[in-house]
């Protein structure tokens, strides 16, 4: 799909670029969250002195995430008192 931005008229290029600013803030927001939990598994890894290939590191990232998860969850729970 082609389009030609000078036959849009107000209303569709406001769309557009409405369109491209949310694609934009979503993008941040995921990269931001994810960018804070790598940061963390990297200091936990420092911490505990783990080292992994490259392959096994994906493994592994991807049991510490869930684990993260479920702690971050449980501490939610706690502090909403139940």
């Amino acid at each position: 799909m082609i389009i030609n931005l000078f036959v849009m008229g107000k209303t569709e290029l406001a769309l557009l670029a409405a369109l491209a600013i949310a694609a934009i803030s979503l993008y941040s927001l995921q990269a931001d969250s994810s960018s804070i939990e790598n940061h963390s598994f990297e200091a936990w890894k420092l911490k505990y002195v783990k080292k992994y290939s490259p392959k096994e590191e994906s493994y592994r990232i991807g049991i510490w995430l869930e684990n993260f998860a479920y702690v971050q969850a449980h501490n939610k729970r706690f502090e909403d008192g139940l």
